[in-house]
């Protein structure tokens, strides 16, 4: 059911101590794009430049980055910080 489907999931993956040092890694790897764009808001793609003049920066490159693969976010973090 529902409910055991749920436990299976936060013992099993949200979490589960073997996961942790990925979700860290994950975790600072948001945070640093996250960072760098707010202060660097022309690297952001020019529909996102745009979107911010709509909306608050911040939840601009939250949407930004919630619309981004691994393997994308990933690229952006090597390209942008190394």
């Amino acid at each position: 059911d529902r409910r055991e489907a749920k436990e299976f999931l936060y013992e099993k993956l949200y979490y589960s101590p073997t996961l942790k040092p990925q979700k860290d890694d994950a975790q600072q790897i948001v945070t640093e794009l996250f960072d760098h764009w707010l202060s660097h808001p022309d690297e952001l793609p020019r529909s996102y430049q745009e979107m911010a003049g709509t909306s608050s920066l911040p939840r601009t490159i939250c949407d930004y980055i919630a619309g981004m693969t691994d393997g994308f976010i990933l690229q952006q973090h090597r390209k942008l910080l190394g």
